[in-house]
């Protein structure tokens, strides 16, 4: 078998905050993303005012933060026509949201 990675790796942070107190809900997220060899990663002002506040008390979960990497790898093994495979690692952390 002959590996020919990495083809990418991206890191990513996600966040979401829902105030289901509001009288229709309200519900924000982001997805920002960059290439790991970039060695940081920062989510916009803008993006993160947008964000609607976590109501407190919290009684159950409502808002949250994940970081993760995405990598993809090509391969090639007899009998096969192509091959990938495919990593994603992640971290998630429930957070308030101000």
């Amino acid at each position: 078998m002959t590996h020919l990675f990495p083809d990418s790796t991206l890191v990513a942070i996600f966040g979401f905050s829902s105030s289901p107190a509001v009288p229709n809900g309200l519900v924000g997220e982001f997805l920002c993303t960059a290439n790991a060899s970039d060695g940081q990663l920062a989510v916009p002002a803008d993006v993160m005012a947008n964000i609607p506040a976590t109501i407190l008390p919290v009684t159950a979960p409502t808002s949250a933060l994940a970081v993760g990497s995405f990598s993809s790898a090509r391969f090639t093994a007899k009998g096969l026509d192509f091959g990938y495979a495919w990593s994603l690692l992640t971290t998630v952390q429930l957070v308030v949201f101000q």
